[in-house]
This record gives structure tokens, sequence and C-alpha cells, in this order.
């Protein structure tokens, strides 16, 4: 074993969540006992960027000193539970939020989770008339892969300052559902030109596109592709196991583990391969 030298840690805190989406794909258990959150923190935190993230951790109070002491301003939610409690606006300011990535599947929503389309409108405007900038989620699957421009249309209208999307990954959850919803290569291929096409219709400022390493490169346009996982990429959840990207959480996908709060690899994964995405192919069966 080696120990990792790259520089993003993504700490995957909890797997409690209050709802269950149909395309979720964390596959894990368990949330991190604070004492032991604390102290890989303290132990990686001067040597790694390091990512707080889950399912919900917005759940979990006793997670928010370690938001504050990481200096992360921002923090990924469902919504629900601001929309029950907008006393949380304060609190997220007080630890030092300042942006809200918001789960948002344009075309989607309504079948895949219980909070709606609708709730999740009038919660943005919520939140950008309180201060927060918000960052829409956003999975592309067959059912709306189509819609990218009205999805960046209808994000700009809502008043989100990015939109991020990430393709359906079959892992989870989405195990359950039909496979016809993964994106052939010939519509990530339609996807990413139209994600091209898009940057030049807004300003950065005024909406910044992105787009998640899980399409793979551009083969049409024969675009340098560069997969982080793994090589500059790690995440770890509350077992301590460490695995290459947050897709590819699963018994028997383990490539390391934190062994006295360092980062430890199995040398058969030194030298992976980063020239396209592993769970692209993995899970989606797409070169």
């Amino acid at each position: 074993m080696y120990e990792y030298t790259g520089k993003n840690v993504i700490l995957m805190l909890c797997s409690k969540c209050n709802i269950k989406c149909k395309h979720c794909y964390i596959k894990y258990k368990g949330d991190f006992e604070v004492d032991k959150l604390d102290s890989l923190f303290n132990a990686i935190k001067d040597k790694h960027f390091i990512i707080l993230n889950g399912t919900e951790p917005i759940l979990f109070e006793e997670y928010y000193h370690i938001y504050k002491e990481n200096k992360q301003t921002r923090i990924l939610t469902n919504g629900l539970e601001l929309i029950r409690n907008p006393g949380l606006y304060k609190t997220l300011k007080d630890i030092g939020i300042e942006e809200i990535a918001l789960s948002y599947h344009f075309g989607m929503q309504d079948d895949i989770s219980f909070v709606k389309s609708s709730m999740l409108d009038k919660l943005i405007k919520d939140l950008t008339k309180n201060g927060f900038k918000v960052k829409l989620m956003t999975t592309v699957s067959s059912d709306n892969y189509k819609n990218i421009p009205n999805m960046c249309k209808m994000a700009h209208k809502l008043g989100a300052k990015t939109i991020k999307f990430t393709n359906y990954i079959f892992q989870g959850n989405a195990q359950n559902q039909e496979h016809n919803k993964v994106l052939t290569r010939e519509q990530i291929d339609y996807v990413l030109d139209t994600i091209d096409e898009c940057r030049k219709d807004y300003d950065k400022d005024d909406l910044y596109i992105e787009r998640c390493g899980t399409f793979g490169p551009n083969r049409k346009r024969k675009e340098k592709f560069e997969c982080l996982a793994c090589n500059n990429t790690v995440v770890i959840t509350p077992d301590l196991n460490v695995y290459r990207c947050v897709f590819d959480i699963d018994k028997g996908n383990e490539i390391g583990k934190v062994i006295d709060n360092k980062i430890m690899i199995y040398d058969e994964f030194k030298d992976a391969d980063t020239s396209t995405c592993a769970v692209l192919k993995k899970y989606n069966g797409v070169e």
C-alpha cells in the first residue's frame, strides 16, 4: 500500500436521508462518528482539499462545526429540510454557507422524488431572496437529455447561478429502474455538444454551466479528458474505506483504507487509467 498524495478528498459524512429518490446512486450505510470525523479531518486538512458530502448532511447539526472549520461555503441538499424549516437559513449562514447545491432533475423530478418541482421553484426564489447563491445539480437521462437548453433557461429564470449536469449512472436505487434510461454514446455526445452551445448563450456571471466527468470525453470532438478518480480524488465513507468515486461506492470496490488517519491505497491502483470515466463503462456499459 502507498499513501495517497492527490489533491481532493471527499468525505461522505452520512447515509441517512429524509427521502428515497428512485435514481439515487448512494450504496453505503452509516454515519460518521463525530470524534472519528474530527480526528481524520484534523489529520488530513493540511494535506488535501477536503469536500464534505453525503446523502443529506443538512440533517446533522453535529457536523456543522466541520463545515465552518473547513471554510466550506457550499452544502448539498434535496431541499426538503429547508422547505420544512426556513430557520435553518440563519444557522447555515452562521457556519459560513453561502451557496446551496440543490438537487433538481428537470423533466424527471416529479417522478423520482418526494420533493416536487413546484416546491423547488419556490425554494430557489426564497433562497436567492435571502442572499444565498443556488447551484442546481441536474441528472441527465434518456428521459430529458434533449431538453438541456430549456433546463438552462429555467435555471436562469429561477435565479440559480450555476447548473451542473451529471450523467444518469446505473448504480444504487437506479438499478431498480429500466436500463434504457442510461444514455448511449451518441446521446452523450449530443448532450456534450448541446452544453457547449448553451455556454455561448450565458455570461458565466449570470449562469455558469458545468458538466460532470461521468459523461466521459466527447468522442466526436476528440475532447481531451482526464478522470480525477483515484489519482487526484478519493472518497472516504464512515467505515473508513476508500473509493475512487462517489458513484463507485459498493462492497468490493474499495481501493484503500484509512489507517491511523492516513489514506492508504492498494498498490494495484497506482497507475489507474484517467483517459475515460471508469463508472461509465462499469455501470452503464458505455465505452
